[in-house]
């Protein structure tokens, strides 16, 4: 429910700034703790569409 909650936001975010996105990007729980509670590889599997490098499209 949490991972679904988060992908429709990322979706919606990246609508506002118009933005292409991948729909196949994943929302998961990272194996060390210290990387926070949620990571996605939305910005990895997306940038290329975007013509972006990943980090920028991160940012």
């Amino acid at each position: 429910m949490i991972r679904s909650m988060i992908r429709e936001q990322l979706r919606a975010s990246l609508k506002q700034l118009n933005l292409s996105y991948a729909d196949n990007f994943s929302v998961e729980v990272p194996n060390n703790p210290g990387n926070g509670d949620y990571s996605t590889n939305l910005a990895l599997i997306s940038s290329r569409l975007n013509k972006m490098k990943p980090r920028d499209m991160a940012k």
